[in-house]
């Protein structure tokens, strides 16, 4: 999805949440997009806004939106306990203040698994504060495990760009590169203690260097 689609999407999703009651076929119109064949398009979420910026920007606003995503995932569920209105504002105004890098579709996405049960959590007899950090848990980390298959796709496709040097150079060279990397990444260096953020990097850095080692500066950027 192009930036601008999501830029027209997210307008979309603001005029639904913004209106006096939300319209169910509106915002479920949302959802489809932002959830292919109901998958979350993972890839496409950073070009929406954070929820942080859009508070700087209207803060009333804001949690009008959230209160309202809130209070539309209370009202799919039949349960002894749900949350008064006050709750549902102090919910929203947690997600805010919480929201760190999480855009509003992130939060669309989040309750729409929830009511479809595809979140590591059952709504039982009740719906509170408590219920709603533990359905973000689930899907922040589900959002985390996207986000390392989506950077682990990304390296396997570039290092697939790299044709097979060992067959274009020899074994015996190519052995003696590999035994120059293992030297030049050992424990101490790589550093077992690197983030997976910066794993990869020290990864791509890898590919970098043995294909500069064979085919010269030019030839490999």
């Amino acid at each position: 999805m192009a930036i601008s689609q999501c830029q027209v999407l997210h307008k979309e999703l603001q005029q639904c949440l913004i209106a006096e009651k939300v319209d169910k076929v509106e915002l479920s119109k949302v959802v489809n997009q932002l959830m292919p064949d109901g998958n979350p398009d993972f890839v496409n979420i950073i070009n929406y806004p954070k929820v942080v910026d859009l508070a700087k920007e209207n803060y009333k606003v804001t949690v009008f939106s959230l209160t309202a995503i809130v209070r539309d995932f209370c009202s799919s569920f039949n349960v002894v306990r749900n949350m008064n209105e006050d709750q549902i504002l102090e919910a929203a105004l947690c997600l805010i203040d919480e929201a760190d890098n999480f855009r509003m579709e992130d939060f669309v996405i989040m309750f729409s698994l929830a009511k479809k049960g595809k979140l590591d959590i059952k709504i039982m007899d009740r719906i509170d504060i408590d219920v709603i950090n533990k359905i973000w848990d689930c899907y922040y980390q589900k959002r985390v495990n996207a986000k390392y298959d989506i950077e682990q796709k990304s390296i396997e496709q570039e290092e697939a760009q790299i044709p097979d040097m060992k067959n274009i150079v020899g074994a015996e060279a190519w052995g003696e590169l590999v035994k120059r990397m293992e030297a030049d990444y050992s424990e101490g260096k790589a550093g077992h203690h690197l983030s997976e953020d910066e794993q990869l990097k020290a990864k791509k850095e890898r590919i970098a260097h043995a294909a500069k080692h064979f085919w010269g500066e030019n030839k490999a950027s």
